[in-house]
C-alpha cells in the first residue's frame, strides 16, 4: 500500500505553493484517491475558496492518482498533466473533500501501456464536493506518465 503520508511530504518539497494549503490525502483505494483541503487557509474575500485553489488543488488530486497508479508499475515515474477542465457549480463553504477517480477501461490501457516501457496517458474525472455533499466543481484531465 503506497504511503500517502511520504507522497504528502514529497509535493509539499516540490511544490511550494502546496505548503500553505493544508491539504492532506485522505484514502486511496485502487481507482479512487480522495484528497482533503480546508477552508482557512484557501479562502477569497466572499468567505468561499478560492478559485485558484480549487483548480490547484484538483490538478494536485489528478496527479497525486496518477503517480500512485505509475508508481506501482515503475519504480521511478514521471507524472505530467497534458490537459484539463474544470466546471465550477456552486461555492465551497468549508472543507473541500475532491475524489478523483479513473475508469477500469483507462486504467487497464493506462497498465499496459507502462508495462510495455511505454507512455501512459491516465484520464481522471474528480468532483470537489461541499461538507454537505453537495458538488462544487467537476474536474476532468489526462495526465501522462513514463519512466525516468
Amino acid at each position: 500500500m503506497p504511503d500517502l503520508l511520504q507522497l504528502a511530504a514529497r509535493v509539499r518539497e516540490h511544490i511550494p505553493l502546496t505548503r500553505y494549503m493544508d491539504f492532506r490525502l485522505q484514502e486511496f483505494a485502487a481507482d479512487q484517491l480522495i484528497l482533503c483541503a480546508p477552508l482557512a487557509p484557501n479562502i477569497n474575500d466572499k468567505g468561499t475558496m478560492f478559485a485558484g485553489s480549487q483548480a490547484a488543488l484538483m490538478a494536485l488530486a489528478g496527479w497525486c492518482l496518477t503517480t500512485l497508479q505509475a508508481e506501482m508499475q515503475l519504480p521511478d515515474a514521471d507524472v505530467l498533466a497534458m490537459q484539463n477542465s474544470l466546471r465550477y457549480q456552486r461555492p465551497v463553504t468549508g472543507e473541500l473533500t475532491i475524489v478523483v477517480t479513473s475508469s477500469a477501461e483507462s486504467l487497464a490501457h493506462f497498465r499496459q501501456r507502462l508495462a510495455r516501457g511505454e507512455r501512459g496517458v491516465l484520464e481522471v474525472v474528480a468532483e470537489g464536493l461541499n461538507v454537505d455533499g453537495s458538488v462544487a466543481s467537476v474536474y476532468q484531465a489526462q495526465y501522462m506518465a513514463r519512466g525516468l
